[in-house]
């Protein structure tokens, strides 16, 4: 944990006039799914992971101490072949080193890099945390967060996908298996971790 104005906090609701995506893979509301969609690609402070010339995109707000974000990381990997690019929105919600462990991979000098390097060594603790961030951090990591709030937002993972009509649809929390190929719109691909399979 780290001093300054940046610590986890609870999710407040949503607010009327935001931007707000309904959990559970409802549609966004309050704008059209192309405005929501819009949003997360320019004011979000996102790290890509997967395809670099992506056929099919999306967003998850993820907490660096989250397991189920851990998971998805793991069962999205597969499909970085086939043209997928997972934008992961950092958030330190969970635990008191949240932030900080966000701020580490986001401070660094590749941050992509810095964030496969965690989720390797996840079950080891993963990054370490820092220790006091520029500011400049603080506030990309702080624009996460109201981000995550504006969009009603209230766990981990949370997925913004686009459906076939170029919506913009949420999904709270580790999506099973099975429903993967549907919200990426690409074929299947095998899950062989046998720790994966309890999201068949």
């Amino acid at each position: 944990m780290w001093p300054g104005n940046l610590r986890p906090r609870s999710l407040l609701p949503m607010l009327a006039a935001a931007v707000a995506l309904f959990l559970g893979g409802n549609a966004a509301h309050g704008q059209s799914g192309a405005d929501a969609w819009t949003v997360l690609e320019k004011e979000a402070h996102w790290i890509p992971a997967g395809a670099e010339e992506p056929e099919r995109v999306i967003y998850v707000f993820t907490d660096p101490n989250c397991p189920y974000c851990h998971d998805l990381w793991k069962v999205t990997k597969p499909y970085y072949s086939e043209g997928l690019q997972v934008r992961h929105i950092l958030v330190g919600i969970l635990k008191p080193s949240s932030p900080a462990k966000a701020a580490a991979i986001l401070s660094a000098n590749d941050p992509a890099a810095a964030l496969r390097r965690h989720e390797k060594n996840y079950e080891d603790g993963g990054i370490a945390p820092a220790e006091d961030p520029a500011q400049l951090v603080r506030t990309q990591l702080e624009n996460n967060q109201q981000l995550m709030r504006r969009f009603g937002a209230r766990a981990t993972p949370t997925v913004v996908y686009r459906d076939g009509d170029g919506g913009a649809q949420a999904l709270s929390g580790m999506p099973r298996l099975q429903a993967l190929p549907g919200i990426l719109r690409l074929p299947a691909q095998p899950i062989e971790d046998p720790d994966l399979q309890k999201y068949l």
